[in-house]
């Protein structure tokens, strides 16, 4: 009888190292699905910058195949500044969120955003290929009568 009292004793401490030790793998597995989770939601954003990105790829290459030589500088000035935006919100968004909040860069980067989300024209068309021209407000892109290209401010 005694023996096997010492045995479910045994069997109790051991079930009980058991259990702790399933506790600790529990613990360790959802700190890993957290980590897990936060890892894919960058890359889900990095996905959505790189196609944002190459969506302003496309539309610069097509406003540098419409523009003539003259023109190039503005369009080079245009990547200068999208260029410096890109910059200053690499910047931001490696600070905290509280910094973020407070800092007036950030602020102003957003009027800045805003402004030039306001001054997006879809409407204008290439009379040639009728496709859209898309701008931000800084320079339109225009055929006159004579098929010249036109800069509108």
């Amino acid at each position: 009888m005694r023996k096997t009292r010492e045995e479910r004793d045994d069997a109790l401490e051991e079930m009980k190292r058991y259990r702790e030790k399933c506790d600790k793998a529990e613990d360790k597995l959802i700190k890993n699905r957290r980590k897990f989770e936060k890892v894919r939601d960058e890359l889900v954003k990095k996905r959505e910058e790189c196609v944002e990105a190459n969506e302003e790829i496309r539309r610069i290459e097509d406003q540098t195949a419409l523009a003539s030589d003259d023109s190039v500088d503005s369009i080079i000035d245009f990547i200068r500044r999208r260029q410096e935006r890109e910059r200053r919100l690499e910047l931001i968004t490696d600070s905290s969120p509280t910094e973020r909040a407070s800092s007036s860069v950030y602020s102003r980067f957003q009027d800045e955003q805003r402004f030039q989300e306001s001054n997006i024209s879809t409407n204008s068309t290439d009379s040639l290929t009728s496709r859209p021209i898309n701008t931000r407000g800084l320079v339109q892109l225009g055929l006159d009568e004579h098929n010249n290209i036109q800069f509108f401010y």
